[in-house]
């Protein structure tokens, strides 16, 4: 006799005893009481001893049948937990979804998804950790994180060549969100720059507000600061995105940002997007899950969630 068997002959058991009814095992086993009868009568049969009595009330347990159910009531009242739980997951009711990110582009398309998704989803949560690469990699490897969300540059910076490769090595699913452009902006002061084409010699008049780490890793835009670069204007090293933002609103110079990222400053009139000659770094922003894992109900609908937010749908 198979564990499948056993496990259904207990199974029909447990409820019979537990309701203390053939007929309402059925129901609950969605099977027919010819079913369940010869489900006890094949456990009976295996155990060599009686375990239920016909009675005008239903059925009753024998010594044997009280000390079977005692010790399934455990058993099965995990297994109903468990299964209770599974079913909540299926229905996004609870779970855990663990999310990497590597920096600020990444944590700026989260934000109003995550912020969509525990409204939608109350019940399932949400740990964000901040990961640096290749430490990013390594923990959902490990499956320390469900996922990671990453932007990537298209031409990356020296070194990063390899945790690209890795990223397109095979142990990873890359689930595509959006593409992003850099978009060069300025505050009102130089709202003039704005809305047509703007020779690059005009924009190098301007201050230029960059990141210190493009100086430091970036052969693009190391490049271009150097046509950027005039006596006339000031560059000014900024470490954190956001302050390098922040200073160009209050028209201390121009700066670069992924557009998508923009659109609020843009419609607001408190930053301008300048077009000029110069090819724009481009990103690709996507969410990494391991090859081997096939994505939850709720990492399958968050996945959704980040899709309409990156696409702009949402």
């Amino acid at each position: 006799m198979s564990t499948f068997d056993s496990l259904t002959y207990f199974r029909a058991f447990y409820q019979v005893a537990k309701g203390n009814s053939i007929s309402q095992a059925a129901r609950v086993l969605e099977v027919s009481q010819p079913a369940v009868s010869a489900s006890i009568k094949a456990l009976e049969k295996q155990l060599d001893c009686p375990l239920l009595i016909r009675t005008a009330r239903g059925s009753e347990l024998t010594p044997e049948g009280t000390v079977l159910f005692q010790g399934l009531q455990p058993a099965f009242s995990h297994i109903e937990h468990a299964l209770a739980q599974i079913q909540e997951m299926k229905e996004l009711q609870a779970g855990v979804i663990r999310i990497g990110f590597d920096g600020l582009v990444s944590s700026l398309i989260l934000k109003d998804a995550l912020a969509a998704f525990r409204e939608a989803h109350p019940g399932v949560s949400l740990i964000l950790s901040k990961i640096y690469l290749p430490e990013i990699l390594q923990d959902l490897d490990r499956g320390m994180i469900d996922c990671a969300v990453l932007c990537t540059i298209q031409a990356p910076f020296d070194g990063h060549e390899k945790y690209r490769d890795q990223i397109r090595s095979g142990s990873f699913t890359a689930y595509p969100i959006t593409s992003l452009v850099d978009d060069f902006v300025v505050g009102p002061k130089y709202a003039e720059l704005s809305g047509g084409y703007t020779p690059i010699g005009r924009l190098a008049e301007v201050p230029l507000i960059y990141p210190t780490i493009e100086v430091q890793g970036s052969e693009y835009y190391t490049a271009i600061l150097s046509r950027l670069a005039k006596p006339s204007s000031v560059s000014l090293p900024v470490s954190g995105a956001l302050s390098r933002l922040s200073l160009v609103r209050f028209n201390h110079g121009y700066t670069y940002f992924p557009s998508l990222f923009l659109r609020r400053d843009y419609a607001e009139r408190k930053l301008f997007p300048v077009f000029t000659d110069i090819r724009m770094r481009q990103y690709d922003l996507s969410v990494l899950v391991r090859s081997k894992q096939r994505p939850g109900p709720a990492l399958d609908r968050f996945l959704s969630v980040l899709s309409a937010f990156g696409d702009g749908s949402a």
